[in-house]
């Protein structure tokens, strides 16, 4: 709905009681100054005028398709009227007040029109109330009228630009306040879910860290304790070796619960990666054979702490739920692709569930643009295979 309308409609009740009004106001004033057949006239073409203007003003039909036609008509029978009662100023002031209308148009083409046609009505109707007379006073009486004529619209324009500026300032107000109302919406939700983020991490990270060497240290105490009576030497080493994993878990579980420190970086991903083996290989039935290219420690330090947890996550899974004793560790770069392998000879399964460390595997290495493959069968170990491609990162 344009401008206009909602400026008609809104002040659609407030017109038909000054309209009424003013009809009483009106018709007690010319009862006195017309003739009965100009008051007959003057009747039918005021009400006549008040019946239009309420239809424009009401009437939601007439706003979309015959709102020009009203206001045209409008202005029309305001100019004959005040041509039959020239000192009737309440006319006039009716006349002036459409052009308030006409500056409501949204078109510009058809605003200019209607100024000219009020224009030239105004003209006309001078001209009439000034027949009679000395030819050089009437035109002295018509310049006059055309420059309070004007001065009139002049003024109606700046009252309009002032009332449409505020009327402006007042949505743009609202629309400023509802986009802070979001805003502090969206500022929550970021907040909230940044908040979530980061307690998965923190408790992958934890589960990474705390379950990879847990399993190892309850490892290493049941093969102490099996050994202890036979090999005394033998099994203190690994009560030795169980305090190092023991402390090394409390310096990781610091590490993990420390939010604002960054993740560590991986300065040489083999040793790292050796550091885990070494870690089964006092157990003396723990086999796990590395096959890795040195090109692999020029990676991005993303890359290899993502190696790294992956590699760490699948030798505590396959240990501590499939009783696996050989692993097989491929990592090479073949095509601009990085790939990982780890195969290990547990008892595997049918159907592979989706663990918190499975999943963190997959979430880490989808965050870098690669895919990883779990394949499992009952009796046939558990094989993972991750590529990611690296053509960017190194």
């Amino acid at each position: 709905m344009t401008e206009q309308n909602k400026y008609l409609i809104n002040n659609k009740y407030i017109k038909i009681i000054i309209g009424s009004f003013i009809l009483l106001i009106t018709y007690y004033q010319i009862y006195n100054s017309l003739n009965y057949i100009q008051t007959i006239i003057f009747s039918i073409l005021f009400l006549l005028l008040i019946a239009n203007e309420f239809l424009r003003n009401t009437n939601e039909m007439m706003i979309k398709k015959w709102y020009y036609y009203s206001l045209a008509l409008s202005i029309i029978l305001a100019a004959i009227l005040n041509c039959l009662t020239p000192t009737l100023l309440i006319i006039g002031y009716y006349y002036f007040s459409k052009v308030n209308e006409i500056f409501y148009i949204k078109n510009k083409k058809k605003q200019l029109l209607f100024l000219l046609i009020h224009c030239t009505l105004y003209l006309i109707v001078v001209i009439v109330n000034n027949l009679e007379g000395v030819i050089y006073q009437n035109l002295i009486q018509i310049g006059i009228a055309f420059f309070l004529y004007f001065s009139i619209i002049y003024l109606i324009y700046i009252y309009h630009s002032i009332h449409i500026e505020k009327e402006e300032t007042k949505k743009l107000n609202e629309k400023l306040r509802l986009s802070n109302i979001k805003l502090q919406e969206y500022s929550q939700k970021i907040e909230e879910l940044s908040i979530a983020r980061e307690r998965e991490r923190v408790a992958q990270e934890i589960h990474d860290s705390l379950g990879h060497s847990l399993t190892a240290l309850i490892m290493h105490l049941e093969f102490a304790e099996k050994t202890f009576t036979k090999n005394p030497e033998k099994a203190q080493k690994v009560i030795i070796k169980a305090r190092n994993i023991a402390k090394s878990s409390t310096a990781k579980l610091r590490e993990a619960v420390d939010v604002l420190k960054k993740e560590r970086n991986i300065e040489s991903l083999k040793n790292s990666i050796n550091e885990l083996i070494d870690k089964f290989s006092t157990l003396g039935n723990i086999k796990i054979d590395l096959i890795m290219n040195e090109d692999l420690e020029s990676l991005n330090p993303d890359f290899k702490l993502c190696l790294y947890k992956t590699v760490r996550e699948s030798l505590t899974n396959s240990i501590k739920h499939g009783n696996a004793t050989l692993f097989k560790l491929k990592l090479f770069i073949k095509n601009n692709n990085l790939t990982l392998i780890i195969k290990d000879n547990g008892i595997g399964c049918d159907e592979i569930t989706m663990s918190n460390g499975l999943k963190g595997i997959e979430n880490r290495i989808k965050t870098l643009g690669g895919y990883v493959d779990f394949d499992s069968h009952k009796n046939e170990g558990f094989l993972t295979k991750v590529k990611i491609p690296i053509h960017q990162k190194i």
